[in-house]
């Protein structure tokens, strides 16, 4: 306890550098979803002095990048629930034996093979898919798509294709299948119709059509696919987009199952055998 009070400045230093960084990354009370995870941060920081400029400066850019990194991950992979000291204790290790920049990789293997992996399975990466608008979760799903984002701006979480489109009458008219319609309906809150847009242009592209939207703010051919490639799997790889659409229409039909299997493998603490059904290509119903 004396030698907190003793380095207390110095902490708060940190807390308040830690807070600020993850107010610029975007974060605030209802998408930082796990407290603890500021605590690895702060630490860092005080670390390395708690510089004033950190979360602007472009000498620190490769550090905001590996700690972005890992806090979304870490966010979603909910490293820290349970008993978060067993988890905290490690990292704090890692940290204090770098020797320079904040040591994302090097937690990464400290923590590789354990309960606390910071990889994903296929399974977790589905799951990811389930998250809609307006969840906690769904900021960092998104912010994990957009890396490459200037999250020093303000972001929204945007409907690529806006709400008023979702209706049967529109759907029908903007030629989806009737078979369609009721799942598009369903689904418009859904990540995959989901993107993160600055304020401004969000408040602007407020309910208009997508197609109108895209030639107002993008005029030329070129800009147009540059965003579409940067934002849209779908467009930028057909076959990836094609595979994780087939993995979550699957974990669809079977959630039941999966939500029971998922529960003894909780309660084994270990794999467990499921079985699914899988409809053959082009059938459709039970």
């Amino acid at each position: 306890m004396l030698n907190i009070e003793r380095q207390w400045e110095d902490i708060a230093k940190a807390i308040s550098a830690a807070v600020i960084l993850l107010a610029n990354l975007g974060y605030h009370r209802d998408t930082l979803t796990s407290n603890n995870a500021l605590i690895p941060i702060a630490h860092y920081l005080k670390k390395i002095g708690a510089p004033n400029n950190f979360a602007i400066a472009s000498k620190y850019e490769a550090d905001r990048k590996a700690i972005f990194k890992w806090l979304v991950i870490v966010l979603l992979k909910r490293t820290f629930s349970g008993q978060p000291d067993n988890v905290l204790r490690p990292i704090r290790e890692v940290i204090n034996g770098a020797a320079q920049g904040f040591p994302f990789e090097e937690i990464a293997n400290k923590l590789k093979g354990g309960t606390k992996s910071l990889s994903f399975d296929e399974d977790e990466i589905v799951s990811l898919l389930h998250y809609s608008y307006g969840e906690a979760y769904t900021y960092s799903v998104l912010a994990f798509l957009y890396p490459t984002l200037d999250f020093r701006n303000k972001f929204h979480q945007d409907h690529i294709f806006p709400k008023k489109m979702f209706t049967k009458k529109r759907l029908s008219k903007a030629g989806i299948d009737d078979e369609d319609v009721e799942f598009f309906i369903a689904n418009f809150n859904s990540l995959a119709n989901l993107q993160l847009l600055e304020g401004v242009p969000n408040q602007e592209k407020s309910g208009k059509d997508f197609d109108a939207w895209l030639n107002d703010k993008y005029a030329s051919k070129a800009d147009r696919k540059d965003y579409m490639a940067s934002r849209m799997m779908r467009a930028e790889s057909p076959e990836a987009w094609q595979a994780i659409a087939q993995a979550a229409e699957i974990r669809r039909e079977n959630r039941e199952a999966i939500a029971t299997c998922e529960q003894a493998a909780r309660k084994a603490k270990r794999r467990v055998r499921c079985t699914i059904s899988i409809l053959a290509e082009g059938q459709t119903g039970n």
